[in-house]
């Protein structure tokens, strides 16, 4: 359903038993979700666009070329060639995936392009697409959505004190189905007999197609308790007012090119209308980050942070999530110096060295935990100059409650210009 702005790839979302929820961000990272999305005061990476704008006033000068997440649950490995050159959203063919598959399934991604951070603001692009599935008493829930748009977002501080703001364009196309088990049988035995069309099978009876455009806002505010350590507590207001969606179609025309068309095609095709998406309703997080060592900076460092979202409980159960992490850095002189050769060519040797190592895990209470860790490197030439930077991230998720969400592992990949001498 979209294409030339980014490829179908993996966003991890979750489901609980009731409806899609149990998810703080509306663009979340397979970083942040093996954190078990406690951002709102952690300083670092994936926190300051969605999670809490204050934040930017620890933002530097970085551009960020482009970064792609990937989640995949065990029945997806086994499918991921076809996932990953799948362009659009087809309910038939999603339904008659999971007819045999009682746990929860995720398939999805996230793409940044030109992701660019200057001290105190930042902005970037986004594209996100998902196909989740969860098990119920008498059924199925299956939702499949595209996101796509851009965002930005600022800092101002004074002393310890610092106060953002987030504003984003948000594209949404979704096809939410819930066959219950009489459905489901039907839905099997045309599959089975091959005759699994809109004609043989109502869809319009538990399937509906959302589209449309909003204009959304986050803000925050952020204390750092010492002036040489990034420890703080923080407080985010996600959505703020509801971001409420439109039928006009105006805001971002021609992001996804012809995703307007698809969207019309694909409820055209199963027999339903077009409908607007519901409002993405406020939360409001509070967050409390402590470390030991400043991450990039000093050789060693280790913190431990805790989140409490949605403080006014209107959008997910499970409400508190903890994360630690311990880390190396290299110092850069260090860095460079002690890379290693890969390829040599008319006396030119390029290097690859390392520059972090991070071993992270988060605890999402009676749902999920989780377990990774994050490797930066650099890459230039003749251990004297880098200007290239990647960044490797890998996660593995064990579930709590199969029903609610699957085991899984996550996958990240940033690259960036850097300048190393």
């Amino acid at each position: 359903m979209a294409q030339h702005f980014f490829i179908f790839l993996i966003l991890f979302c979750f489901f609980t038993k009731e409806t899609f929820a149990n998810r703080t961000s509306l663009i979340p990272s397979s970083f942040s979700l093996n954190r078990s999305e406690t951002m709102t005061a952690y300083p670092y990476k994936g926190s300051y666009f969605w999670y809490n704008p204050a934040l930017f006033k620890y933002s530097t000068l970085k551009i960020n070329i482009l970064g792609v997440d990937a989640i995949l649950d065990h029945n997806t490995q086994n499918k991921i060639d076809d996932r990953l050159n799948q362009k659009d959203i087809d309910t038939l063919d999603e339904l008659s995936n999971v007819l045999d598959m009682n746990e929860s399934t995720i398939s999805g991604g996230r793409l940044n392009i030109l992701k660019i951070y200057f001290p105190y603001i930042g902005l970037t692009t986004f594209g996100q697409a998902l196909v989740s599935t969860t098990s119920v008493d008498n059924g199925k829930n299956l939702l499949a959505s595209i996101r796509a748009g851009a965002v930005m977002g600022f800092a101002l501080s004074f002393k310890g004190f610092s106060l953002g703001h987030s504003f984003y364009l948000l594209k949404q196309a979704q096809v939410e189905s819930s066959p219950n088990s009489t459905q489901l049988a039907t839905i099997k035995t045309h599959y089975n007999a091959g005759t699994l069309t809109p004609g043989n099978v109502n869809l319009d009876d538990y399937t509906n197609v959302y589209y449309g455009e909003a204009l959304g806002h986050n803000v925050g505010l952020h204390y750092q308790f010492f002036e040489d350590n990034h420890s703080g507590i923080g407080v985010s207001v996600l959505n703020l007012g509801h971001t409420k969606f439109g039928e006009e179609r105006s805001l971002i025309k021609g992001v996804v090119k012809d995703l307007d068309k698809k969207m019309e095609d694909e409820a055209a095709e199963i027999g339903v209308g077009l409908k607007t998406p519901s409002r993405l309703e406020q939360m409001i997080n509070v967050g409390l980050h402590l470390e030991l060592g400043q991450k990039g900076d000093d050789i060693f460092n280790a913190s431990l942070s805790m989140d409490y979202h949605d403080v006014e409980g209107k959008v997910i159960t499970n409400k508190m999530s903890f994360a630690a992490e311990i880390g190396l850095h290299i110092p850069t002189d260090w860095a460079v110096h002690f890379s290693l050769p890969f390829y040599e060519k008319d006396n030119i040797f390029y290097h690859v060295g390392l520059l972090n190592f991070n071993l992270i895990g988060g605890h999402r209470v009676n749902e999920s935990y989780s377990y990774g860790a994050s490797l930066g490197t650099h890459w230039g030439v003749n251990r004297k100059l880098s200007l290239l930077r990647m960044d490797f991230q890998v996660s593995k998720t064990i579930s709590l409650d199969e029903l609610i969400v699957p085991s899984s592992w996550g996958y990240q990949t940033n690259l960036s210009f850097i300048f190393l001498f």
